[in-house]
Parts: C-alpha cells; sequence; structure tokens
C-alpha cells in the first residue's frame, strides 16, 4: 500500500523513531524540535553523551523494509544538539532518526555542514522553551512529533493538546483519509457458515505431465478424455519433494518432474502439471459461497468450466503454457491459501461441472513442487457480513498505522501498552482452534481458518484495550479474563473442577495485578483458580455477539450448536441373537456376511434384550453358557441383529453410534461394515466366529 500526500508545508506524514538498545528513558535522544519552512524540515535532537553519530534514514510505504539514509553526522560522543536539515521533505512519506555508538557515520546522501550541525551542551541550564515542551510532550505522549501536531499545539496551546489526547471521544478520525486507506487494506467482509468439501483431499483426478502441451480446451467441461489423450486417473495430492516431511501430502507422486543432468538418473524433467475433476451440482442456485482450499509450490491458475477464477504466484501471464515459470517460489514450506470464489459461482452448471488447475514450478531443478486442491461450499448462516482483519501480520500493520496516522495519539499509545501488558500469543490460540474437533471427532475447521479466527480474536481484544485505553483498571482486567485468547494463552480452557490449572490465577496476582510475592499466597492462588474453573470459549454468531460488561457478567452457557438426539435403536426388547458356537452363515472372505443385510431370515435365531453378555450383573440377557468353565466350551463371539423403521419424513443430519462393549465389536447396517473397535483391527474382514479380540 502507498500513502500519498499533498507537497505543502503541514501536509508531510512523518514518523520518527529512535532505536535505542537496552537504554533508560535517561540516556535515550530526545526529538526537542522540528519546524518547516520553504520546503526544508528542520529537526532539532537532544542527544545524551556516549553516541558517535546520528543518523536519519527515510521510507515511502508503511511496509518499506529498505529504508534509504538521508543524513548523517559525526557528534563525538558528547551530549549536546544536533540540529538535521532535510531538502525536499515532500518527497518523504515517514523518517526514522537513531543514534549509534560508532564514531564514524553511515554513508548518506547529504553530508556536512549545510544539512548536519552538532552543538555540544555547555554548563548551565534552565526552563523549556514552549517549542521544546510541544516536542518533549510529543515524544512522551505520541508516537514522536510531526509537523500537523506541532501545528495544533502552536494554535490551541500545550494543555489544551494534552486535555484532547485523555479525551478521545473529543478527536474525530473520521476523515482522515491516511488512516482509513490504509485500515480499509487490512479487513474483508466476512459471513460464516457450514463448509462441504465437494471435492476433498484424496480424491479421484485425470492428470497429465506437462512435458508437452496439453490439447487447447483441457480445462473445458466438454473435453473428452480417452486411453490416447496422456492423462492419467490418480488421487490427490500431486508432486514430489526431496523433504519427507513434504511426502506427506502425495498420493501420486510425479518421481520425474525433476530435471537431473547427468548421470543413471538423468532426465529432462517438466516445468508443469495439469489435473482436472468432474464433480456434480444439482442445483447451482442453492450454492452459497465457493473457495477453492489449496497448498501449492510453486504457482498455479484454476479454472471452473473453462474460466479462470484463482491463482497465485503465477503474476500478469494471461494464459500460462506448459513452459511457464512460476513468478514467486514457495520459501521452505509450501503455501496454504482459502481461495474465495463465490462471486464465479453462475459458471456452475446442473449436473456435471470441472474444476481444473495447472501446477507450475519456479525452476525446472527445483527440490519440490506440491498440489492439494479442495472445493468447498459454504451454506451461509443467517446474519449479515462483518468486517474482519486478514491475518495477523495485518493487525500488526494495523496497529503501525494507528501510530503512524491517528490523530488519537495517547490513546494508540496506551492501547499498544495495555495489549502488551495482557499479553497473550497468536500461534498458540491458532493451534488450539485448528485442533478442536466436531462431534464426528473430525477436525471442526481447516487449519486456514483456524488462523484467520485467532487473528480475529486478537484484533477484537487490541481493539477493546485502545477503546477504552483509560477506562477503570478492573474493567480491562474483567475484559481479558473473558478474552478467548487469554483463557487460551494461560490454558483456562483446560481449568477444571477437581483438575484445576493455577496458570492464570497466579499470572493475574502474580504480572497483571499486584507483581511478585506482593499480598498474596500460595492458597489465595489455588482459590483463584478454583474461581475460574469452567471459564470456556465458545462460538457465538455475530449477530448474537455480546457487548462489554454483558459478555463478561451474563455470558452465554449453552452450547453453541444444539442437536437434537432420536434414539433409532435404543436400549431394550427387540433383538434376535446367534451364540457364536459356529459360522450363522457360510465364510466369505471380505463381503459382509448374509446375516447382516435386511433380508436375511432370522427366524431360528434366539429372542433377547440388550444389554446382552454375562459378568456384570446388569444384563438383560445373560449368556451363562459363554464363558468356558469345567465342561462347558464356551464361545467368543455372539451374532446381534435388529430391524428399526424411520418415521415418514426424518431427517438426519449425523449418524452416531453409542456403544457399551466388552472386549471388542464389529458393526454393519443393511450389510456394510459401519464400524469396529480398535480392539478388533486385525481380526479379519470380517472376522471369524472364534476370533477374539486384542
Amino acid at each position: 500500500m502507498r500513502y500519498r500526500r499533498e507537497r505543502s508545508g503541514l501536509g508531510l506524514l512523518a514518523l520518527v523513531v529512535f532505536l535505542s538498545q537496552g537504554l533508560s528513558a535517561a540516556e535515550r535522544p530526545v526529538i526537542e524540535g522540528l519546524h518547516l519552512e520553504n520546503g526544508q524540515l528542520t529537526i532539532q535532537v537532544d542527544v545524551p553523551d556516549g553516541y558517535g553519530h546520528v543518523l536519519v534514514e527515510s521510507g515511502s510505504d508503511l511496509r518499506d523494509e529498505l529504508l534509504h539514509p538521508l543524513v548523517s553526522g559525526e557528534i563525538f560522543g558528547y551530549a549536546g544538539t544536533a540540529t538535521i536539515s532535510i531538502p525536499e521533505p515532500g518527497h518523504t512519506t515517514f523518517l526514522k532518526i537513531q543514534a549509534g555508538i560508532e564514531t564514524k557515520p553511515p554513508l548518506a546522501a547529504y553530508t556536512g555542514g549545510n544539512y548536519f550541525h552538532f552543538e555540544a551542551d555547555m554548563p548551565g541550564g534552565g526552563p523549556l522553551s514552549q517549542s521544546q515542551a510541544a516536542n518533549h510532550a510529543l515524544n512522551r505522549l505520541a508516537y514522536g512529533p510531526t509537523p500537523s501536531d506541532a501545528a495544533w499545539i502552536d494554535e490551541a496551546g500545550l494543555d489544551a493538546f494534552i486535555d484532547a489526547q485523555l479525551h478521545p471521544e473529543t478527536i474525530s478520525d473520521e476523515r482522515n483519509a491516511n488512516l482509513n486507506g490504509s485500515n480499509r487494506l487490512l479487513f474483508h467482509e466476512y459471513r460464516p457458515g457450514l463448509d462441504t468439501k465437494m471435492i476433498s483431499e484424496g480424491d479421484l483426478w485425470y492428470l497429465r505431465k506437462g512435458n508437452i502441451a496439453p490439447p487447447a480446451d483441457w480445462n473445458q467441461l466438454d473435453h473428452k478424455i480417452t486411453d490416447d489423450t496422456g492423462w492419467s486417473l490418480v488421487r490427490s495430492g500431486f508432486g514430489y519433494s526431496n523433504s519427507g516431511n513434504e511426502r506427506d501430502y502425495f498420493r501420486f507422486e510425479l518421481s520425474d518432474m525433476r530435471r537431473i543432468e547427468e548421470g543413471e538418473d538423468a532426465r529432462p524433467g517438466y516445468l508443469s502439471f495439469f489435473v482436472r475433476r468432474e464433480f456434480d451440482v444439482s442445483d447451482p442456485s442453492e450454492v452459497g459461497g465457493l473457495f477453492l482450499n489449496m497448498i501449492y509450490d510453486d504457482g498455479f491458475v484454476a479454472y471452473l468450466n473453462g474460466e479462470e477464477v484463482a491463482r497465485a504466484n503465477m503474476g500478469d501471464l494471461i494464459r500460462p503454457n506448459y513452459r511457464s515459470k512460476s513468478a514467486r517460489s514457495a520459501d521452505g514450506d509450501p503455501d496454504f491459501g482459502l481461495f474465495e470464489i463465490t462471486k464465479s459461482k453462475d459458471l456452475l452448471v446442473p449436473g456435471i461441472n470441472v474444476l481444473a488447475i495447472q501446477l507450475h514450478n519456479t525452476s525446472i531443478t527445483s527440490s519440490d513442487a506440491i498440489l492439494v486442491p479442495e472445493l468447498i461450499h459454504r451454506d451461509f448462516y443467517p446474519g449479515r457480513e462483518y468486517d474482519r482483519i486478514n491475518d495477523i501480520d495485518s493487525l500488526q500493520k494495523l496497529i503501525h498505522a494507528q501510530g503512524m496516522f491517528s490523530k488519537k495519539q495517547l490513546q494508540a499509545v496506551m492501547g499498544e501498552f495495555w495489549e502488551n501488558h495482557f499479553t497473550t500469543d497468536y500461534d498458540k490460540t491458532a493451534e488450539y482452534l485448528d485442533d478442536l474437533e466436531d462431534s464426528l471427532g473430525e477436525n471442526a475447521m481447516f487449519e486456514q481458518q483456524a488462523e484467520q479466527e485467532a487473528a480475529h480474536v486478537e484484533f477484537k481484544e487490541y481493539e477493546f484495550f485502545r477503546d477504552h485505553a483509560f477506562d477503570a483498571f478492573g474493567d480491562l482486567l474483567l475484559y481479558s479474563a473473558t478474552s478467548p485468547s487469554m483463557l487460551i494463552y494461560l490454558d483456562n480452557v483446560i481449568n477444571e473442577v477437581g483438575e484445576a490449572n493455577e496458570n492464570y490465577a497466579r499470572e493475574i496476582l502474580e504480572l497483571f495485578a499486584f507483581g511478585v510475592d506482593n499480598r498474596y499466597t500460595q492458597t489465595d492462588i489455588e482459590e483463584l483458580s478454583r474461581c475460574f474453573t469452567g471459564w470456556q470459549i465458545r462460538k457465538v454468531r455475530a449477530d448474537k455477539t455480546q457487548g462489554f460488561p454483558e459478555s463478561a457478567l451474563n455470558p452465554p452457557t449453552q452450547p453453541s450448536t444444539g442437536f437434537f438426539d432420536l434414539p433409532i435403536v435404543d436400549i431394550g426388547s427387540g433383538w434376535r441373537y446367534f451364540k457364536g458356537m459356529r459360522e450363522p452363515v457360510r465364510y466369505r472372505e471380505g463381503l459382509a456376511p448374509e446375516w447382516t443385510r435386511v433380508g436375511f431370515d432370522d427366524t431360528n435365531w434366539l429372542k433377547g434384550a440388550t444389554g446382552i453378555g454375562y459378568g456384570d450383573e446388569d444384563d438383560n440377557t445373560v449368556l451363562e453358557d459363554m464363558r468356558r468353565r469345567n465342561e462347558q466350551k464356551g464361545y467368543s463371539s455372539v451374532f446381534l441383529r435388529r430391524h428399526f423403521t424411520l418415521p415418514a419424513g426424518t431427517e438426519i443430519s449425523n449418524l452416531v453410534l453409542s456403544i457399551d462393549y466388552d472386549d471388542g465389536f464389529v458393526a454393519y447396517i443393511n450389510g456394510k461394515e459401519v464400524g469396529r473397535s480398535s480392539s478388533m483391527s486385525d481380526a479379519g474382514t470380517p472376522p471369524r466366529f472364534n476370533e477374539t479380540s486384542s
């Protein structure tokens, strides 16, 4: 992003920062004066003794990592005032000033007496001038002086400026073009929903190697694949790698893609490969959001029914061919990305559709190439869209933008102070969310979603601390205590009755409130941790979000998602069972046995009610002869069947088998195996009647 402004006197945007490693406030240089006149910016810097030089660097972009040495000069280790003159400051967006201990100053664009003058302090002193007092206040209350703030103080007075900073509600940033323009780049509109994979990792795709050009219509819906067209039917993910960790992505390895110049394994290699998969959509109008979930290395272009819908790392090539190189290499690990293609969902047609992707490397000798694509349909929940921070990098840029551009300087300083005081950890929050499971024991969200959720949680916390920077400490502490990122960071999400975790309670007393060993005991920590047992996190719809303090004093206590359980088969009568003294039907390896199918005649089987077994004294049907003892041979298995009928109109979203067992089981529905205990994992398919549980 680039910030533009008028080339006029007070239109200069300047951020002045000192980097002083491990120094106290008294040892740091301080800007004492800043003046803009006739196109020249003059800065006066009060430098304590011990420094050898001063360097001014300039940049033109908030994200510019390469600053340009602008002015430098020697100060010989003396305390005094450095006067720095910067010609044509209209070409500069922000400045950084630092003092170093080396006597020889770094090379810079401007040096010498016309641009740098140093006057060592003489004995004596006196009260600060009005200009010195203003710049001293701006160094302490803001992120450094700027011409606009200096003009504000000149016009209204220092006391009025300080009073306004202490009451930020009297200051408006509504028309602050620099701040608002910066912020717009850091957020996106988001509407949550239920995600369903239309194409999953491990699904079958047609793949064609990029050693020759594919047919011109390779990505079109009506492209015909025959045995002689060079396509292979394989499972995703695709690629190759020298790294053992990256090989875990592959179900189909392209071992000949990397060029080897010499030796027995010499081969030409190729830069690209092409994949396509057909999928069915019964009614395109019912598709809400549409997303590509991609793992890729290096670059790709994706097409839906022949039209480009997404790309990454491929530059501006309109239609890359099979010899095109990726414009950027994925450094280290592959790239991960969730690409929204909802605006392209009008390309969907009823029935068969095709998703096609071409993957390109930056070099034909690259150490890896990776592609793992998924297509996701999102069923949007009721409610409106809301602004969500893009990622954790955007949050860091937001904090910097507040310091650079906001007129509420003291609020920005204090917001960052409280964010640092009540410190949390984005990485730990993202990892915790990524590990959450749904009711089926599967991941509740994709890794990219977990990272975005974590970034937004961290943003909401920072936003509160900034907006309430001058509120009572108790309110800030209460908000922090109920913040999801804090509950995760200091492990209160695992603080349960009977298994108390003292981490957060200890930090409240030791770090956030009283200080180390100050007016509290170990007993206080233990009792406080008991107070926090059960404080957890949960998802809340955006339109149901509570404001503070209601969110802390009256939080939701019910699950965010409710399920209505309909027992289809319950404990009790209606069962038929067969004692496992022999096979109930002819055994056929690899096939579900006849007795598991709907039409099997079980009229000769015994009748009984569950539970069925022996030894627990709580079974409705007791199998006294199952255990081997004395002359009784016993048997190691029992076969059970039960017919059931679903009521008309029954809608089932999830089907759950809940079973108490000892020692192992295999379950079937209508002739298909649907589950087995881990103790039966090596027992064969199907297990024989005399098989035992491991």
